[in-house]
């Protein structure tokens, strides 16, 4: 745990250039592998019939559930706050750059500063999800950690095809 604890945080520093936030390797290595840990643990937590229950899931999900929340929260915090978003540094491809229907990072890099405020609320919608994903861990509570599964996707989906994948949202 303390060796993915101490790669989130070396990755966070690194996604810093002077005082830009840079967005890909923040959201590649730390948002979206965080999200992935709550999608699975909350996945876990269903019956067969799709509803909250705890049965399958482990003693050890709910730090670990805890770990990545609290994670996503600090990155998403930094997104919401950052004086300046680059999407990539300079010659950084990009995930799906160059795929049918993919936004370049100059177009991205237009979009987000096209809206800054409008991407700033999406991360601070982020951060508020993984609070709740906190909450459902400190509590050991399956219904919110299903709850919180639901508006993390419905979180990500907005945000992607707005800054993302906007082309796909028409």
């Amino acid at each position: 745990m303390k060796l993915v604890l101490s790669a989130i945080v070396a990755t966070a520093l690194l996604a810093t250039q002077g005082d830009s936030l840079v967005l890909h390797p923040l959201m590649k290595d730390v948002v979206a592998a965080q999200a992935q840990v709550l999608w699975d643990i909350g996945n876990r937590a269903m019956d067969d019939d799709g509803n909250p229950s705890a049965k399958n899931l482990m003693p050890a999900d709910w730090p670990r559930l805890a770990a990545a929340a609290q994670a996503m929260k600090d990155a998403s915090n930094k997104l919401a706050t950052a004086s300046r978003i680059v999407v990539a540094s300079p010659g950084e491809k990009i995930q799906d750059e160059g795929t049918s229907g993919s936004a370049t990072a100059a177009q991205i890099q237009q979009f987000i500063d096209g809206d800054k405020v409008g991407f700033a609320q999406h991360a601070r919608a982020l951060a508020g999800v993984a609070d709740e994903f906190g909450r459902a861990a400190k509590a050991k509570d399956v219904k919110t950690l299903f709850n919180a599964s639901g508006r993390l996707d419905e979180i990500c989906e907005g945000c992607h095809l707005k800054f993302w994948y906007p082309s796909q949202g028409k």
